[in-house]
C-alpha cells in the first residue's frame, strides 16, 4: 500500500502574468520555488519523490544486514 505524502503549497495566479508561481515545501522543511507550470510539476515530482526514496529499503536492507 502507498503511504500518504503531504506537501505544502503557496502559488499565486495572477491575471495578469502569463504562468503561475510560487513555493511548495514538504514537512521537513525543503522548500522549492517555482514560476510556471513545468517548474511546478517538477517541484510537486522531486518533493514526493524525496519523501517515497526516504521509504524505500536500501539495498543492505534487502540483504538483511
Amino acid at each position: 500500500m502507498s503511504r500518504v505524502h503531504h506537501i505544502e503549497l503557496q502559488c499565486e495566479i495572477d491575471p495578469q502574468r502569463e504562468s503561475i508561481h510560487g513555493e511548495m515545501s514538504d514537512r521537513q522543511g525543503k522548500k522549492l520555488p517555482f514560476a510556471g507550470w513545468t517548474e511546478f510539476s517538477t517541484a510537486l515530482m522531486e518533493l514526493a519523490r524525496g519523501d517515497a526514496d526516504k521509504n524505500k529499503p536500501t539495498e543492505e536492507d534487502k540483504r538483511g544486514s
